[in-house]
């Protein structure tokens, strides 16, 4: 009886696969109802692992034991550039809309998903010569499309980072800039296992007849899926919902917490807002806000995130832009102009202002000010 073939190598790649499922189910199962970026990443962490899984399960050999393996195909490397995408525009809140780079990444997938159940068919009907043909024609050329439509949305996608960081430069300053430092770091560390897959693959398939051992590519796959975690571990206060560790925790501290406690430091917080006006400060930040309330800088973010639904940002924000829709009415800026009102209110950029203003208004300053002077 054939017995499985495991090694240093592929054991690493063993870890990576259930690390990256716990951490996948974690992010999944917690934005749950939101269905915000980070269950997009959750989703776009879990197509990895699986990925990894069809690879692991073939190299160990299990086919030999379990044939059905080499017919239960699963490869699904095509969603990748669809769930990048996604992830991508829900960080930015772009609309998610049918352009011709949506259409191509859904043609890709709807494509390998047909020729996957062809495939199944041809085993089922015992056709190996035709079998062959189709698999390679899937493992080959859907692989090198797939991988290039990835690196164009890639590149796009650091693009819009890039620009929607201009838009909040200086606003509720430090965390969110670590966190769009961050962001384009995960996305330019993938750039590069990418681009060297896309190297990998047509000289080994083409020039080396897949001599060369494929694990120097899925080495990095495994390590891609370490970094999201160790990540998470090391900066908590930016990725903290990346991090099995501080959600288990924060469970437990939700568990312990009655709800009239959480309705008394909820109107504790609205009341620093609306008495004390601490949102005026331009540099608050979410543990700024939790010393002042002698409160886990987590658990300030959970009352928001929950009790308000909203993001720290966006609850700063709205106090800033409501007070400055009220000096407008009471024609303050005969005095001052919007930028001086931005000033006080806490906006630290003209362009941050700006856009949280239209955000929250759907009009532009300027046109706001021109309803009231009428």
């Amino acid at each position: 009886m054939s017995k499985l073939t495991f090694n240093p190598l592929n054991t690493i790649i063993a870890v990576a696969i259930l690390y990256g499922v716990l951490l996948s189910l974690n992010l999944l199962y917690t934005n749950r109802k939101q269905r915000n970026a980070q269950f997009w990443l959750g989703l776009y962490l879990m197509i990895f692992s699986l990925e990894l899984l069809d690879t692991y399960l073939k190299d160990i050999h299990l086919e030999r034991l379990y044939p059905f393996i080499n017919w239960t195909y699963y490869r699904i490397l095509t969603l990748i550039p669809v769930l990048l995408w996604v992830y991508i525009a829900k960080l930015v809140h772009k609309p998610l809309r049918l352009g011709i780079k949506e259409i191509i990444c859904v043609g890709i997938v709807l494509l390998d998903f047909l020729d996957q159940v062809f495939a199944f068919f041809l085993k089922l009907l015992k056709q190996e010569k035709l079998f062959r043909l189709n698999r390679r024609f899937i493992d080959d050329w859907l692989d090198l499309i797939g991988i290039v439509v990835t690196i164009i949305v890639l590149i796009d996608g650091i693009r819009l980072l890039n620009q929607y960081g201009k838009k909040l430069q200086n606003n509720y300053a430090s965390q969110e800039e670590r966190k769009f430092k961050w962001l384009k770091e995960v996305l330019i560390v993938l750039g590069v296992m990418i681009v060297a897959w896309f190297v990998a693959m047509p000289l080994n398939i083409y020039l080396y007849q897949r001599k060369i051992s494929f694990y120097w590519i899925w080495i990095p796959q495994a390590i891609y899926i370490f970094y999201f975690g160790i990540k998470g571990l090391q900066h908590p206060e930016i990725v903290h919902d990346f991090s099995l560790v501080t959600a288990f925790d924060q469970s437990l501290r939700q568990a312990s917490s009655s709800k009239q406690d959480e309705k008394a430091h909820v109107s504790a917080l609205i009341k620093l807002m609306e008495e004390e006006k601490v949102y005026r400060h331009p540099k608050l930040t979410v543990y700024q806000l939790a010393k002042m309330m002698n409160l886990p800088s987590k658990k300030v973010s959970y009352l928001i995130n929950s009790h308000l639904q909203c993001s720290f940002s966006d609850f700063i924000n709205k106090y800033r832009v409501e007070e400055i829709k009220q000096r407008i009415q009471q024609q303050d800026t005969q005095k001052l102009t919007l930028l001086a009102l931005a000033q006080e209110a806490g906006f630290s950029s003209k362009s941050s202002f700006n856009f949280m203003f239209k955000k929250f208004t759907g009009v532009a300053p300027n046109t706001y000010k021109k309803k009231y002077s009428k």
